[in-house]
């Protein structure tokens, strides 16, 4: 048996802490003001209709608002999105992980501040499912200093989670927070999309960035989309022979000219995917795989430097991304490229976690511990 003060009292604790009136939780039950007003005195039991219509809208459970198995361990969610994927964790507020899920990619420049919504709102639902009390929401996405999309997707999220606090940052943001010292850094962030951020006394300055319309700088899109203007070259007669031609075809599942419409159907990470043909037929030593890995390369290395003319005392450059941080060979020799005042370093925690940091420094919590996070965190990425 449950009892009804602890129905009434958890139902008004969960309103309140959603920011929501007794008004607009009526509107969403489509019941009246008086309604809410009288089960949250106890004067009034709801029925199991309204119950689950209830422990929805104010993303609890039956059994929370029962007081059945209730959870009061306060929590932080950390999210780092990128073109390819968009990583959520739940935290303790002393950093163990509770909770990590894993869904697509969710840059507006390439899904639309809608479609980013979409995603970001299905894993923040999914983990407020575990009935932890959430201090705060912190996402770092690629795309949000683009043309104000960070801010566009935080007034929409504000909406769904209104007593929360939340925040929308770059996920460069997520890397720098990580950095010995986050006021003169270097971050670097190279994997479906590429861009240079550097902070100086505090100040963030960005190179680059504009994405896959406007620059070649090094992302993985900028590898795949040459390896396939390569294969096409070269069966056009226009090109010389390389091992791309027969990787790529391999991968499309046909002659690469014959496959044009598809390419052009397909999003920038599909096209980014096609990376790591480069990276194989390079370290073959393919001549034309050599080409441009190096060409990239320098490009990078070209906004590295700019960065750091703008930043003169930073000199930890901290490298994150899927090409620098699971391709040895391709990091290496970019850091060949860099000055030698510079100290190039791959981040040794996942950049969800400067995500986290950044989150509890949100809701004015101390910082978790790193390695009680990575204990299962090592474990949850193995399975």
């Amino acid at each position: 048996m449950f009892q009804m003060n602890q129905l009434s009292n958890n139902l008004r604790e969960a309103r309140r802490r959603l920011g929501i009136s007794q008004q607009t939780l009526a509107e969403r039950l489509f019941v009246s003001a008086q309604s809410i007003s009288k089960w949250e005195r106890g004067e009034a039991v709801p029925g199991l209709e309204h119950l689950c219509v209830l422990a929805e809208v104010l993303h609890s459970s039956i059994d929370d608002l029962l007081g059945i198995r209730h959870c009061e361990e306060a929590a932080l969610i950390a999210v780092d999105g990128g073109g390819t994927k968009t990583e959520f964790v739940l935290i303790s507020l002393s950093g163990k992980l509770i909770k990590r899920l894993v869904l697509p990619g969710s840059n507006p420049n390439t899904c639309g501040i809608k479609g980013t919504c979409d995603v970001l709102q299905r894993g923040i639902d999914t983990l407020l499912q575990e009935r932890n009390r959430v201090l705060a929401i912190y996402i770092g996405a690629a795309g949000f200093y683009s043309g104000g999309n960070g801010a566009l997707v935080e007034e929409e999220l504000r909406k769904s989670y209104p007593g929360i606090p939340l925040f929308c940052q770059s996920d460069i943001c997520n890397i720098l927070a990580c950095a010995t010292d986050p006021d003169n850094a270097i971050a670097v962030i190279c994997g479906t999309g590429s861009v240079v951020y550097a902070t100086y006394k505090g100040r963030l300055l960005r190179c680059g960035g504009g994405g896959w319309r406007l620059e070649t700088q090094g992302s993985g899109y900028d590898l795949g989309r040459m390896a396939i203007l390569a294969a096409l070259e070269h069966r056009d007669g226009t090109g010389p022979e390389t091992l791309l031609t027969d990787a790529v075809e391999q991968k499309l599942g046909g002659n690469v000219w014959d496959k044009v419409q598809t390419i052009y159907s397909e999003d920038t990470a599909w096209i980014a995917a096609f990376a790591t043909l480069v990276i194989r037929a390079w370290q073959t030593g393919d001549a034309v795989a050599t080409a441009i890995v190096e060409e990239n390369c320098k490009r990078m290395a070209q906004l590295v430097h700019a960065a750091a003319a703008k930043s003169p005392e930073a000199k930890q450059v901290i490298l994150g991304g899927s090409l620098l941080t699971k391709s040895p060979e391709f990091r290496q020799l970019f850091e060949t490229l860099l000055d030698k005042k510079l100290q190039p370093s791959v981040m040794e925690c996942p950049q969800v976690w400067g995500g986290c940091l950044r989150c509890a420094a949100l809701a004015k919590q101390p910082a978790p511990n790193l390695n009680l996070f990575m204990e299962r965190y090592r474990l949850e990425e193995s399975v």
